[in-house]
């Protein structure tokens, strides 16, 4: 099947091969004169981007255009850009998160190239149009309460991001109180994050945009939920039927790993320097004009088993060279500076947040899989990869399994790449924690 026929027919529902995309609607509207052109037999490539560690979504067309639409609309950067794809058989409800139906705002055009007389190609560059409120509102305000209700403010009140995406969020434990002195919503929103506990004592909160609209979560909750799919190395793209031909299995196809890269292994000095393994925080109260020495220690905290963590085993052992005063952090205590408040700083949470933070990326994987429009950032998925060494036929799947590299991971970055031929997507993967102990070798049961 030509994809081609699907960008001009997106109303075709057969899904045919794994990659198969319908481009139903790339609208540009123009506020300047209120006019708009649907540029889908324009598009080159398609390019969209989510970040695990980012507010909004962004994303890039490749246009050749022989209609001038430069000066059509004009481009002057009062455009939105309306976009509506899915993977064909896909439920394409409105509300289904099989589909990607946004509007974003465009924000730059770049890289002008004529293609002789007749037309011209360039780069369009967008993003989530909510970020343009985020761009030009920055109160100063004092907010107060719960972390959760704070964050749930800002996103929800029309003083501040007003935005009426739907708001995942997980509630928090402690409350605190702080003035937002002329900040944009998402620098608000930051700085609730880093306050913010669950009810577990996890400070692992992050604030992102997915294509389920915004989420205010821990790692905490992205490690609980299912796996939503699992992505496999080596897999063959047919099952011989009865008859001897071959039968393409789409399921094999969406899971099969077409490319894997390990961009950094492991980095044992980075680990210790951000005090991944340990560390020791020194306070001072102004207050109370007293000093405090808190040891952070990450093998201990993973063996409490509060933290909900992708796989069973730590990512090292006893013996690591990790002291808690490889790394200090000083800082002051911020004791009622609000009536009835406490301690409003970081204090209980910095160590064991930057911990978790880095323990999450301690293994970070780059792949390269068919495209589907409900794969999105947060998600777990689980990577079944093989060694690469020769194996023998009486070995087990268990023989040849990659241990150090499979198990549950959780997506914290993708990029869907559409164009006249396929969708693909270039995932970027991370976990902090392994599959079997590091001492014995056993794997979970």
């Amino acid at each position: 099947m030509s994809t081609e026929t699907e960008f001009d027919n997106p109303s075709s529902a057969e899904l045919r091969v794994a990659g198969d995309v319908s481009l139903e609607k790339v609208q540009i509207t123009s506020l300047a004169n209120n006019t708009f052109f649907d540029i889908k037999n324009q598009v080159i490539t398609l390019q969209i981007f989510e970040d695990l560690f980012s507010p909004f979504i962004t994303g890039t067309l490749i246009v050749k255009d022989s209609l001038d639409l430069i000066n059509s609309l004009p481009f002057t950067g009062q455009e939105y850009l309306d976009l509506r794809v899915y993977t064909p058989t896909f439920d394409k409800s409105l509300k289904s998160d099989g589909v990607i139906d946004q509007r974003f705002y465009i924000y730059k055009l770049t890289e002008r190239e004529y293609f002789g007389e007749k037309a011209v190609g360039y780069q369009i560059h967008f993003i989530t149009a909510d970020a343009v409120t985020d761009l030009n509102v920055a109160p100063s305000k004092a907010f107060s309460g719960k972390v959760s209700e704070i964050v749930a403010k800002i996103v929800k009140d029309t003083a501040y991001l007003n935005s009426d995406k739907q708001l995942i969020l997980e509630e928090t434990k402690n409350s605190i109180k702080f003035i937002s002195n002329f900040w944009p919503p998402t620098k608000s929103i930051k700085y609730a994050t880093e306050h913010a506990q669950n009810p577990n004592n996890s400070s692992t909160y992050l604030f992102f945009e997915n294509r389920k609209g915004y989420n205010f979560v821990s790692l905490d909750y992205l490690n609980d939920q299912p796996v939503y799919q699992t992505f496999k190395s080596g897999t063959t793209h047919d099952d011989i039927n009865k008859l001897g031909g071959s039968t393409r299995v789409l399921e094999r196809d969406f899971s099969k790993i077409l490319e894997l890269s390990v961009p950094t292994g492991f980095d044992y000095i980075d680990r210790v320097r951000h005090g991944t393994y340990a560390s020791k925080l020194v306070t001072h109260d102004f207050t109370t004009k007293r000093y405090g020495t808190v040891f952070y220690d990450y093998l201990k905290k993973f063996g409490e088993g509060k933290e909900t963590r992708l796989n069973q085993f730590p990512i090292t052992t006893d013996e690591v060279a990790a002291r808690v005063g490889s790394i200090t952090f000083t800082i002051e205590k911020e004791n009622q500076v609000f009536t009835g408040f406490g301690e409003i700083g970081v204090a209980k949470v910095l160590q064991d947040r930057i911990s978790r933070m880095k323990q999450a990326e301690s293994f970070k994987l780059s792949l390269r899989v068919k495209g589907r429009s409900d794969y999105t950032v947060g998600q777990k998925v689980y990577l079944d990869v093989n060694i690469p060494a020769p194996t023998a036929t009486a070995d087990t799947p268990n023989d040849y399994k990659d241990k150090m590299y499979s198990g549950n991971y959780l997506i914290s970055a993708i990029n869907h790449v559409i164009d006249r031929e396929q969708h693909e997507c270039f995932i970027e993967v991370i976990k902090d924690s392994l599959i079997f102990d590091l001492k014995t070798g056993k794997t979970a049961a």
